[in-house]
């Protein structure tokens, strides 16, 4: 859980509350699934976006207005990104990496370099797989799109810029860019702002599965798509936490199999112990379970987890497969300032914009008036201190059953397991855990 991360007991220490935000890094000295493949023999490799920690000693070395092309500016570039990369080659488990974006593509580059560039991260990718064609491996793959470009103009910003500065000539390993907004129309999508980005996408995964199949690999590798977070309901314990995931793994996982058991992807870790047939180091804290016989169709074991933990904000929950239970705990003085914002709001009429956090809205956009990501417009409830959704009957999690009789033995249960949840981890929460 992001609640155990070093950095985060740096920030909230003696198990006062803490608060989940963006700043849970993964640490280098920990057990990691590249660590895992690791010792299991495979050749471990990761392409694309890192947004989980960085060295101490990085700093800034480049203006945002600044020229990539001046070869000045390009050394500064080409200094702190190697820092970078140095830092994730060292102790993390990873053999290959080499093309990344840090943070969201801003980290120590100028404005001008900050635009997406798949083609680049697919070439990278494909040439990680050309290169391991007898030898086991394991590939991190994450595109650093979307992330809130979702227009035609995300292909065309920058099209031969990179974090590194611009390339002669974009890598010719998926579908043309140029060919994206036609092929949408052809498919009756026109310029739907929802659809540029997962077409682009699924160029590039598609590229990827070719790879495979050519190599003839693709029978025999395990190919996870799935994301950190949804966009309705970020940063909260509602949909945001309810994210896509589809799995490809010929004769070991059914075709059309639909599994609606309550996963996650710290579930990731150890299934991939379970397939290697490993176990963890005695010192690694497992917080997910192997879904192993639940992804090859034989159900989830019997002793399974009865719910699922979720955390971020000073906001914790428990979900299983029909309700949600959520507790907003937020520490003494993010209560005070939500307490403040909702004084001007019953003085002024103006949206509260004071998150769980106790932070305002950062953003000033006319799409995001309330609090960080529309979550109270876009889930009424959003300021009870506890609440409780039938996700069979309600999935958007709009009526909050906290107080219906009906739902008592559900209600009771979830706080519980809370309750147990919350023994296990540093911070105390509220009444859950530690006192």
């Amino acid at each position: 859980y992001a609640s155990r991360a070093d950095s985060i007991q740096q920030r909230y220490p003696d198990g006062e509350p803490c608060c989940i935000t963006w700043n849970s890094n993964v640490e280098r000295d920990r057990f990691n699934i590249f660590k895992a493949m690791k010792s299991a023999g495979y050749t471990t490799g990761f392409v694309g976006k890192w947004h989980n920690g960085q060295p101490d000693t990085l700093r800034k070395q480049v203006g945002l207005d600044e020229d990539p092309s001046d070869p000045e500016v390009a050394r500064r570039i080409t200094a702190g990104y190697d820092e970078m990369i140095n830092h994730l080659r060292d102790g993390y488990g990873i053999d290959h990496v080499n093309r990344v974006y840090f943070n969201n593509k801003e980290a120590f580059t100028p404005k001008a370099t900050q635009v997406h560039n798949l083609e680049w991260l697919t070439e990278d990718a494909l040439d990680f797989i050309d290169h391991h064609p007898d030898d086991p491996f394991f590939l991190y793959y994450a595109p650093s799109v979307p992330h809130g470009e979702r227009l035609r103009e995300v292909l065309e910003k920058g099209p031969l810029m990179t974090p590194l500065g611009p390339i002669d000539k974009l890598p010719d390993v998926m579908p043309p860019r140029e060919t994206v907004m036609q092929r949408l129309e052809d498919a009756g999508l026109g310029d739907e702002k929802w659809s540029v980005v997962p077409l682009w996408i699924d160029d590039s995964v598609g590229a990827i599965l070719n790879k495979l199949r050519d190599a003839g690999l693709g029978d025999n590798t395990l190919v996870i798509f799935t994301t950190d977070h949804a966009d309705r309901g970020k940063y909260t314990c509602y949909e945001g936490a309810r994210i896509p995931c589809v799995a490809r793994w010929p004769g070991c996982i059914p075709a059309g199999l639909t599994i609606n058991d309550v996963c996650a992807n710290i579930d990731w870790l150890p299934t991939a112990l379970d397939i290697t047939q490993q176990d963890a180091p005695n010192d690694a804290t497992i917080d997910g379970e192997s879904i192993l016989s639940i992804l090859t169709g034989q159900g989830k074991p019997d002793d399974f987890r009865e719910g699922l933990f979720l955390e971020v904000s000073y906001i914790r929950g428990i979900v299983t497969d029909r309700y949600k239970y959520i507790a907003n705990r937020p520490a003494e003085r993010a209560a005070r300032a939500m307490a403040d914002d909702l004084t001007q709001h019953q003085a002024t009429g103006n949206p509260r914009r004071v998150s769980w956090d106790g932070t305002a809205n950062p953003h000033k956009a006319a799409w995001d008036p309330g609090v960080r990501y529309r979550a109270d417009t876009d889930f009424p409830c959003y300021f009870d201190p506890d609440q409780l959704y039938d996700l069979h009957t309600d999935w958007q999690e709009q009526r909050n059953l906290i107080d219906d009789p009906t739902h008592a033995i559900a209600r009771n249960q979830l706080k519980q397991i809370l309750h147990e949840v919350s023994a296990t981890l540093p911070n105390a929460f509220g009444e859950f855990g530690k006192q």
